[in-house]
């Protein structure tokens, strides 16, 4: 039993108690490698992308996100305020963590269209999060 609202990032190794049916097997190759293949599709030159798989323990319970509509096609964090989304950041890895100005450009196979991302955001139980990290910005002295 998880026990709590979250579940780690893909990037994390799953630890399992005791091995898994090989019908437990397939089917978790096949998750993973879904989940790669859309974190993959969403990679680019300008940062890179993991798929943040969250699940909340009921409806009523706070996302903890301050989201910002950035075209049509992404929602960039402004903040994490604690909620479902604070506890999921506790237990993942920093590589793995929501943070201010990364973007979420997919929410459960959903893509292009904010106003959809937001209400799955809003009413979804389990959601598998694609999000873009910021670019990472160096700062060279040119003299």
């Amino acid at each position: 039993s998880l026990g709590s609202s979250t579940l780690a990032a893909t990037l994390r190794p799953a630890v399992a108690r005791r091995p898994l049916s090989p019908r437990r097997q397939a089917a978790f190759k096949k998750a993973s490698g879904r989940l790669a293949a859309q974190a993959a599709r969403w990679s680019n030159a300008s940062g890179a992308c993991f798929v943040a798989v969250i699940r909340r323990n009921s409806r009523s319970s706070r996302m903890g996100l301050v989201l910002e509509l950035v075209g049509d096609h992404s929602l960039r964090i402004i903040e994490v305020q604690g909620g479902t989304v604070q506890q999921y950041n506790e237990r993942a890895m920093g590589s793995a963590q929501l943070e201010p100005d990364d973007r979420i450009v997919e929410v459960n196979g959903v893509s292009d269209d904010n106003e959809r991302m937001l209400d799955i955001l809003g009413i979804g139980m389990v959601l598998e999060i694609v999000v873009l990290k910021r670019p990472v910005m160096c700062t060279v002295p040119l003299c």
